[in-house]
């Protein structure tokens, strides 16, 4: 399956502005960490930021508002 993940690192030039990354994983289950060094996490605080994990089109994880780090457990299917 194929695994699209949407992030924003703090990068002052990146503001305000979407990241993607892609990657082609196996059926199986996965564990998504994202971490925040600063301790804001992406939401609220200093603006309205976050994250989502989707594959094929449906959202498996999302989030945003946390502290210094936020995990989200998924399933990938076989492939059809």
């Amino acid at each position: 399956s194929n695994i699209d993940t949407f992030f924003a690192p703090f990068v002052s030039e990146l503001a305000n502005q979407l990241s993607t990354k892609s990657l082609c994983l196996e059926e199986g289950s996965y564990k998504f960490t994202m971490y925040d060094s600063y301790g804001d996490g992406l939401c609220c605080v200093n603006g309205n930021g976050g994250y989502v994990i989707k594959s094929n089109g449906v959202t498996l994880g999302q989030g945003g508002e946390f502290r210094y780090n936020d995990e989200r457990l998924f399933e990938l299917p076989a492939s059809v």
